[in-house]
């Protein structure tokens, strides 16, 4: 598209008609009659106009003026570097061209830009003056016709813009971009952003109107975002920031390893693993069909365990994608089961050092007896360990094989330690101490105790 059909088509139209008169603008000096033999005719700031010899073939009246009000609308996105003059009559044609020259502020070019001259066509709509020379803070070009003219600059005018990107990884994406002004072709600089477009990075190599990205990653481009700037020689204009949406590869869930049924004594612990292969993995715990709020981890762990948590027990395992579970696939129940605890009748040697305070005087000593005991486990490693055959009872846990105990009953305290010595054998080494008073235990005669 040339730039006469592009500002055609967006129209940027004149708000004053051309006509063959004459005048032009609010800062005019008076028309100077030129004819066949051509003459110079100078307006303000240094603006004039040559007309060459044979350049008209009867006398006009040629003004040069510095035009605001009544004047064309700009170009979308033109920097002006100064005033819009009118050279007229408007629509003047010439047999040879003429030499015009429109003054500009020099101070009002921004870095990078290059001042071009512009004038109006007689379908109204602005194109640049070809062959403009600058010379310090003027610009000259020979034209055949007379519109308004101005110095300034319109960088490219972007008309479609980059969109947005969503793929899974390893394809690459692709942006693009439409473009359209003035002094074609513009240069392209593509860049992106991993901070969510607070800083832009030039992409080396990408100076075309698209940009393709290399094998793309999850963890090294997902939420990206990608943007150009279209340049000429009136500046550059920055696209809108697309955003690349990248999604790992989705693998299936399979469970390669199922739950396992157990059987644990009340007050101990469970655990429940499942072995999953795939990606995105998500996990829920279900409970005799009910899921189990905070069970979202491959293994499930049940602390201090009742006969209510009894029961059948599956995970449903599923790929996470952009916010939703797919491709679930739910385990094997496996059965928990729960016992009240484990009963064992044990035979063991128990050594006594003993002090006896009574009718009889005070004495102590040491025994060692042949005893039996009742031991039941209440949870994992917890045991309830009767001390005495009259009721002196411990409940702890069992460390190694053993493990410090103490206790009391009416007349008497003791302490000790409690080892298992085999499946079904133990020593007990204690202290014991009579309460003599009423009430207190006597003291027993040797081997009595037993």
């Amino acid at each position: 598209m040339n730039a006469t059909s592009f500002f055609r088509a967006a129209s940027y139209v004149l708000v004053l008609a051309l006509t063959a008169c004459g005048g032009g603008g609010d800062d005019a000096a008076p028309p100077a009659v030129i004819g066949a033999a051509g003459g110079t005719v100078t307006g303000p700031n240094g603006a004039q106009v040559v007309v060459p010899a044979g350049a008209l073939s009867a006398n006009t009246a040629i003004a040069v003026a510095q035009s605001s009000a009544g004047s064309p609308a700009l170009p979308a996105g033109m920097n002006a570097f100064g005033s819009m003059f009118a050279f007229t009559p408007h629509g003047s044609s010439f047999a040879v061209p003429v030499t015009i020259t429109v003054p500009f502020t020099a101070a009002s070019v921004p870095a990078g830009a290059t001042p071009m001259l512009y004038k109006t066509n007689a379908a109204g709509a602005w194109e640049q003056v070809a062959g403009a020379a600058v010379n310090a803070a003027t610009m000259t070009a020979q034209v055949t016709s007379f519109s308004f003219l101005l110095v300034g600059a319109v960088p490219p005018q972007i008309t479609t813009q980059p969109a947005d990107q969503a793929l899974t990884e390893p394809a690459t994406a692709s942006f693009s971009v439409v473009a359209i002004g003035f002094n074609p072709p513009f240069t392209y600089q593509w860049q992106r952003s991993d901070d969510a477009g607070a800083n832009f990075i030039d992409i080396a190599g990408a100076n075309a109107s698209s940009y393709t990205t290399g094998a793309t990653a999850v963890a090294t481009d997902n939420a990206d975002r990608y943007r150009v700037l279209v340049s000429n020689f009136g500046g550059s204009s920055a696209s809108a920031a697309a955003t690349l949406s990248v999604t790992g590869v989705v693998v299936a869930p399979t469970i390669t390893t199922q739950p396992q049924s157990q059987s644990v004594a009340a007050g101990s612990n469970a655990t429940f693993t499942a072995a999953v292969t795939g990606t995105n993995l998500v996990y829920q715990w279900f409970r005799n069909g009910t899921a189990i709020t905070g069970a979202t981890n491959a293994s499930l762990n049940l602390a201090n365990v009742q006969t209510t948590d009894a029961g059948n027990y599956t995970v449903v395992v599923s790929n996470l994608v952009n916010g939703a579970a797919i491709n679930s696939v739910t385990s094997n129940a496996a059965t928990l089961t729960v016992t009240t605890g484990t009963t064992l009748n044990l035979t063991g040697i128990w050594i006594t050092n003993f002090t006896c305070t009574g009718s009889g005087g005070t004495f102590s000593g040491t025994e060692t007896l042949t005893v039996f005991q009742t031991v039941i486990q209440v949870g994992t490693n917890e045991w309830t360990i009767t001390t005495q055959p009259d009721g002196g009872t411990f409940t702890g846990p069992l460390v190694g094989n053993a493990f410090s105990y103490s206790g009391s009953a009416p007349g008497y305290t003791e302490s000790g330690i409690w080892t298992l010595t085999g499946p079904n054998n133990f020593t007990k080494t204690s202290n014991y101490v009579n309460v003599p008073g009423p009430g207190g235990g006597s003291c027993p005669g040797t081997g009595q105790r037993q």
